[in-house]
């Protein structure tokens, strides 16, 4: 393994010194849960060192091909209801919003606070 991970695309150049390489690298490497769980308790690894893996690995699938998911959660008891979308709808534009339609407002902009916005990164290397 080279002494800096280097990925260049469009003329950008992404480098990780060695050890911090090497400590992303071993994560992968634990075949036993019980091992891995032992070595996070005393990693840090920082936000830059983790971009700079996660391109790379997008940009060149080296060392590992990378995939993202997102999910939004929204609680239940946040998501408005047909009777309160419907109130809404039929009040004017304007107007003061009462009754369901202020209930169905209130949801909504409750939502920006309890929602969560959840990201799972993947690393695998493909089997051909």
């Amino acid at each position: 393994m080279p002494s800096l991970l280097q990925t260049i695309r469009s003329g950008i150049v992404f480098r990780m010194s060695e050890p911090s390489l090497d400590s992303l690298i071993r994560i992968f490497s634990f075949k036993k849960k019980q091992n891995l769980v032992k070595y996070c308790r005393d990693l840090t690894i920082s936000s830059g060192d983790f971009v700079t893996l996660v391109l790379a690995c997008e940009m060149s699938g080296q060392p590992f091909n990378h995939r993202i998911d997102y999910r939004d959660r929204l609680p239940d008891h946040l998501v408005p209801s047909d009777s309160e979308i419907a109130a809404l709808e039929s009040t004017p534009a304007g107007s003061d919003l009462k009754g369901e339609a202020a209930k169905a407002v209130s949801k909504m902009s409750q939502s920006f606070i309890e929602r969560r916005y959840l990201v799972g990164h993947l690393f695998f290397r493909p089997y051909y």
